[in-house]
């Protein structure tokens, strides 16, 4: 078995030299060209593409899906679930039976928030969530007429 250099390196930043860390596999330790994570920082901090580079990645990427942003790779990714439900919540909400849900809760109401009685900005709110209570969605007892002040304040605003 070929036994591996640990000889030491000179950081390529500030030029001080540094041995393998022994939590360093042999494979990092080939690559790494800096002494510490400051060292690779300050290389990095300032760097600038130049006007022609920026103007490539720009034309590039435009139009593009940005993989690092779509599916699993997004930040806000949920096993695809949330999609899903959005589809369905969007496909109520555009139909005449939500429509018709929402017209007579703001009747039943006299349409006036029935926290602070204003007539204006209504919301028709969701008492049990729509998320979790979807067999509840068109039941008029399941609904309260609410201005956006009001309806911001409820524990369920703003849930997808």
């Amino acid at each position: 078995m070929k036994k591996r250099s640990t000889a030491s390196k000179i950081c390529k930043q500030c030029g001080a030299s540094f041995v393998k860390s022994p939590h360093l596999s042999y494979k990092q330790w080939e690559i790494r060209i800096y002494c510490s994570d400051i060292c690779r920082q300050r290389a990095y901090t300032g760097f600038k593409h130049s006007q022609e580079t920026r103007q490539y990645l720009s034309e590039f990427w435009l139009g593009r899906p940005k993989p690092w942003l779509v599916g699993d790779s997004n930040h806000f990714w949920r096993g695809g679930v949330y999609q899903q439900h959005r589809r369905e919540k969007d496909r109520l909400m555009h139909s005449l039976a939500y429509k018709n849900w929402r017209r007579a809760v703001f009747k039943r109401d006299g349409y006036c928030c029935t926290e602070c009685a204003t007539t204006h900005n209504l919301h028709a709110h969701h008492i049990k969530p729509y998320r979790d209570f979807v067999e509840l969605a068109l039941e008029i007892d399941n609904g309260q007429t609410l201005c956006l002040e009001c309806h911001k304040k409820t524990d369920s605003y703003g849930i997808k």
